[in-house]
């Protein structure tokens, strides 16, 4: 009898073939979807534990390029959303483990030119074998939307949904996925697939930037000044109080909590009148309060094709929350890190860096990268991110996640190097970093191989958010901007 109240009953969607009934998801959600979470963390420990030795035999990497932000992040961010999951075509690099079988699952019915890629793959590694490789398109489904996720997308399309677990039945598969929703734990469980990424919960702990950084702080590492914010009204007053208590800073950035890409990130520039008045003690708190709930509508930046009005963003502050924090002054740079919490080591690994490249006239998102990184010493990356490693680790986080860090001399012409964000999903980062080690047939599957000294420039926006300019010798000037050594 007790063994009976034990066991754990689910709707015949998770055993059979259900999946014309588009509703199943809200059933299976209503009858233990907790619980169908903890078994599939359960399931994703074993596969963690066991990857090194995984990746020996015959296996599939299914590569699910799929963002689950906020809808409506994704809804203001139609026009460029679809490219940001595209992106994630670096993930083909996977194929450089001969015993993998890579399924790319398309985030959307795009044209995606599949002979454009074989071609492509053939050229940079003809020794492969492309066969290896499976691209499989989401065909058009009748809830066809410019904001839905790939996963969403991928579950909608019952005809696709079968092909995959067709082609993965009786096999040892694992999901990658890109940023975890609640749909990506029901496709792993009805294809029968650990997923190789963090529990949801604790995944959504860190895309919280206020509780992250708080998190950053009690274990003193370095950042700059922040502060939490709910909504407009605290936001005026809390950024009174870091300009006062802070007045160095003329620059402020103002983070959404959630948020993707620095996409519903806004910069706020002190005006040399206010503050003037700042320096001479002019304003008390209050009044600058004042001031401040009306010039934040008209100098914010943001980025204008997700936000046309300032407003706008203000109206996803409300809802989610999120912080300021300042910005240096001077020239800085911004180096991206891509990571790795394992369970069979218990230890952060190290697997890419990169200089971000930024447009002067547009500092709050990024053009591409660099990889690898050359404004920081790799003694001090390797440090820094070990540390940050372990307090994610501490978090129960396993899987893949990035952070951002900011260098600049400070006022004694010291190098500081201030953590600003944490990213706990597969980034953009780490495709480009795979598909980089791909075509130079350098692959973390393969320690052996010789590494070279080489340098690669990413950009998933040459032909988007009117940037097509950069992709000759604009770009190539841009990016020796940057670096003293030859682009590669």
């Amino acid at each position: 009898m007790r063994n009976e109240k034990r066991r754990i009953f689910f709707p015949n969607s998770i055993c059979s073939d259900d999946f014309d009934n588009l509703n199943r998801f809200h059933e299976i959600r209503n009858q233990g979807f907790s619980t169908l979470c903890r078994k599939m963390m359960r399931w994703t420990n074993c596969v963690t534990k066991t990857l090194n030795k995984t990746k020996k035999f015959p296996h599939v990497v299914v590569h699910l390029p799929s963002f689950a932000c906020p809808n409506e992040f994704r809804c203001r961010a139609e026009k460029t959303y679809q490219s940001l999951q595209n992106i994630q075509i670096g993930r083909l690099g996977w194929l450089e483990n001969k015993a993998s079988q890579v399924l790319y699952i398309c985030p959307d019915d795009t044209n995606l030119n599949i002979s454009l890629i074989q071609k492509l793959v053939t050229l940079v590694r003809p020794d492969v074998n492309f066969d290896n490789l499976w691209i499989i398109k989401t065909e058009e489904n009748n809830l066809k939307g410019n904001c839905m996720s790939g996963c969403e997308n991928f579950f909608f399309t019952p005809a696709t949904y079968r092909r995959v677990r067709y082609l993965t039945a009786g096999r040892q598969a694992f999901i990658v996925p890109g940023i975890l929703s609640e749909m990506d734990i029901l496709v792993a469980s009805e294809l029968k697939m650990a997923i190789f990424g963090p529990c949801l919960t604790f995944q959504n702990r860190l895309l919280n930037k206020n509780y992250t950084m708080n998190v950053l702080y009690e274990a003193k590492i370095k950042q700059p000044p922040f502060m939490g914010v709910i909504n407009f009204k605290e936001l005026c007053s809390n950024l009174a109080k870091m300009i006062l208590t802070h007045p160095l800073y003329k620059l402020w950035f103002i983070k959404i909590n959630f948020g993707h890409y620095g996409h519903q990130t806004a910069l706020y520039r002190i005006n040399k009148e206010l503050r003037e008045k700042i320096n001479n003690f002019l304003l008390s708190e209050k009044e600058l309060e004042s001031i401040l709930a009306v010039l934040l509508y008209k100098d914010i930046q943001c980025n204008k094709e997700i936000y046309k009005k300032s407003k706008h963003f203000f109206d996803d502050l409300e809802i989610y929350g999120g912080i300021l924090q300042a910005c240096p002054n001077g020239e800085y740079h911004v180096i991206s890190v891509g990571l790795l919490n394992e369970h069979d080591t218990a230890e952060p690994l190290l697997i890419a860096t990169a200089d971000v490249i930024k447009l002067k006239n547009n500092i709050i998102t990024n053009v591409g990268y660099i990889i690898p990184q050359s404004k920081i010493p790799q003694e001090n990356i390797e440090k820094l991110s070990k540390q940050i490693g372990e307090i994610i680790l501490q978090e129960q986080y396993i899987g893949f996640y990035g952070i951002d860090i900011i260098a600049f001399e400070n006022e004694e012409k010291v190098q500081e190097l201030w953590v600003v964000n944490v990213n706990p999903y597969y980034t953009d980062l780490l495709s480009f970093n795979d598909w980089k080690l791909f075509c130079s047939k350098q692959c973390s599957c393969c320690p052996s191989t010789k590494v070279e000294k080489n340098y690669a420039v990413c950009s998933g926006k040459l032909y988007t958010s009117g940037l097509s300019k950069y992709c000759g010798e604009e770009f190539i000037a841009c990016c020796k901007t940057y670096y003293d050594h030859k682009v590669y």
